[in-house]
């Protein structure tokens, strides 16, 4: 190839960075001239076919175009896509072009409302048969009766993530046990052999991780599990309890474990008691990072507290999301947070069992400014003396007004990038 002229080189770099069109003419510009600082432009594509209050948006059909060119030179560096697209016969093109013209191996991310049978009608596990990260978000309250038949037919998955419409209860057609062989491209005994990281956004996930457990040739070596699930009460740790027998089965392999509770805006005061607030995580002796999240402080502290002085080994990272309700003025009780956070958490066994501490103050939604104050009034001075530990942080962590299974939360959650709402996007691959 002719080496080109740096100034021209450069002058092309810079209006792919800043043009609308630039994915179209991204097909001129070889990976290798990239510097390190450009190779956003051959991130993970998006492609999205939905419906905003100021009209459709629609970037299906140029990707495509430009996927199908023979010019096209940047094929090989697709491995994953996110497909946000709501109408059946543009998510099967899509699929159908991403299947021609590239490997993918994940992540792949498919979010929809339509009903499309990922396995029958989009042809997933035939038409990417290497994938390992798959990543399935639906925002309806039925699910299509096929989906666990689609994910064991995954013969190579290591990443799943699965995201529903957490404040509603989805009905899940069981699969038949007996009519797994007739789906499976492999032997029952090797069901889900490279599975390591799990992610779940659900009202409630106990039934599908039973699912998991009692299928036939399932050996449980989970290394990352991290689930969200709904909760109506101010109390307690709701569902997440339930959890408890995959947490066993999976306990000498998990090294990171994340729980968390979402809240709607219809909370009720649960004064029976009804929901554990101390929550028994049981023994995990390879456990590195332990991350937990609920509005209620008693149980976070109490659940936090128990686990360390049992834990015999030391954590890397530990942090905590506590989400108070400061956007109540009848249920915040700055006091209460403060006391109790300092008489629970024991500065002693923080020094002997966790190399890094992050305690954050959620806002989960936009905040007023008085709501903003309240919460970095609380982060001041939350632990006196902890400092010379030199492994605390405490910080306010202001939310976005997203719904939990939303594509711009699935994008932070996933990726860990930052949140680009689709009115933000200027180009494909903006993750």
């Amino acid at each position: 190839m002719a080496i080109l002229p740096q100034e021209l080189v450069d002058y092309t770099l810079d209006f792919l960075h800043t043009s609308v069109p630039s994915l179209s003419s991204s097909s001129l510009v070889s990976r290798s001239w990239l510097p390190a600082t450009r190779y956003h432009l051959f991130r993970i594509p998006v492609l999205y076919q939905v419906s905003f209050e100021r009209g459709p948006k629609n970037n299906i059909n140029s990707f495509i175009e430009l996927l199908k060119s023979p010019l096209c030179t940047f094929r090989h560096t697709i491995q994953g896509c996110v497909l946000n697209i709501e109408f059946k016969e543009q998510l099967r093109k899509c699929v159908d072009t991403l299947a021609t013209h590239t490997t993918i191996t994940g992540p792949l991310l498919i979010t929809q409302s339509c009903g499309t049978s990922c396995r029958h009608d989009l042809g997933i596990p035939q038409k990417f048969p290497l994938m390992r990260s798959f990543v399935f978000s639906y925002r309806s309250d039925e699910w299509m009766s096929d989906f666990r038949h689609l994910v064991i037919s995954l013969a190579h998955i290591e990443n799943l993530a699965v995201f529903t419409n957490i404040g509603v209860g989805v009905r899940w057609p069981l699969p038949d046990s007996s009519t797994l062989s007739s789906v499976l491209p492999f032997t029952p005994s090797s069901v889900l052999p490279n599975l390591r990281t799990l992610r779940l956004r659900m009202f409630n996930p106990s039934e599908f991780l039973q699912w998991m457990l009692n299928l036939g040739g399932y050996t449980p070596h989970i290394e990352t599990l991290d689930i969200v699930i709904c909760h109506d009460y101010r109390t307690g740790w709701g569902l997440i309890d339930s959890l408890k027998p995959f947490l066993v089965a999976n306990r000498y392999s998990l090294k990171h474990l994340s729980l968390g509770m979402e809240y709607g805006y219809n909370i009720h005061h649960n004064s029976h008691g009804q929901f554990p607030q101390r929550l028994h995580i049981g023994s995990l002796p390879n456990l590195r990072s332990l991350s937990l999240q609920t509005h209620d402080v008693v149980a976070l502290c109490k659940t936090t507290t128990s686990f360390l002085r049992k834990h015999p080994f030391t954590l890397e990272v530990l942090t905590l999301n506590i989400a108070p309700f400061i956007f109540l003025d009848e249920s915040y009780d700055e006091a209460h947070f403060r006391s109790t956070i300092r008489e629970t958490l024991d500065p002693e066994i923080f020094a002997r069992k966790v190399i890094r501490f992050d305690l954050n103050i959620m806002c989960l939604i936009f905040p007023c400014e008085d709501d903003l104050d309240k919460a970095e009034t609380l982060s001041r001075d939350l632990l006196p003396g902890w400092e010379g530990l030199g492994k605390l942080t405490v910080k306010v962590v202001q939310g976005r007004k997203s719904q939990v299974d939303s594509l711009e939360r699935i994008n932070g959650t996933i990726w860990g990038t930052r949140i680009v709402p689709f009115k933000e996007l200027r180009r494909v691959g903006t993750l």
